[in-house]
């Protein structure tokens, strides 16, 4: 029997909606207005990849972009020994 994630009990829509109460949370901590347009930008890509997250489980895009990103940082390891 597979262990159970606490990701795989979290339902979508309950993530979505804690989304949106870290964003608003996050610019009612914000000093000013100044670095609002950049704060929108990168909560913009999280719920990007928040949304994403099904099709990335449906193709193991996870498990790939891991094992990518795994052989990029021993690649740059063995350069950087030699």
């Amino acid at each position: 029997v597979a262990p159970v994630s606490a990701h795989d009990v979290i339902s979508p829509e309950f993530k979505k909606e804690g989304f949106y109460l870290l964003e608003q949370m996050v610019f009612n901590l914000l000093p000013g207005k100044i670095y609002e347009k950049y704060v929108r930008f990168y909560l913009g890509l999280l719920l990007v990849l928040l949304l994403l997250q099904p099709m990335f489980r449906i193709f193991r895009l996870t498990e790939q972009m891991d094992t990518g990103a795994l052989m990029h940082e021993l690649r740059q390891e063995v350069e950087e020994i030699r």
